[in-house]
């Protein structure tokens, strides 16, 4: 399993945290990550997950046309139904 090493961005360089034996000009795989909370008001706060963002969208769908499946071209574009 290969070693993570954590380290920040300034002035657009990566610099690694810590002493590490990375030999010069060995490539490496960079990945952002994405902070797990933030402040608000001196209180942290959870980032929501997606599901968190988007349930209230979860769900069927009322008043579709039975046959929206078999003639989506149509729905969509005005091809004629088949």
């Amino acid at each position: 399993m290969p070693m993570v090493y954590r380290g920040r961005v300034h002035n657009g360089i990566v610099l690694v945290e810590g002493v590490h034996e990375l030999k010069e000009g060995q490539p490496v795989s960079v990945r952002p990550s994405r902070p797990r909370s933030f402040r608000v008001g001196g209180r942290k706060k959870r980032v929501p997950s997606f599901y968190d963002r988007y349930k209230d969208l979860i769900g069927p769908i009322e008043g579709l046309p039975a046959d929206l499946s078999r003639q989506i071209d149509h729905y969509l574009y005005g091809t004629p139904k088949r």
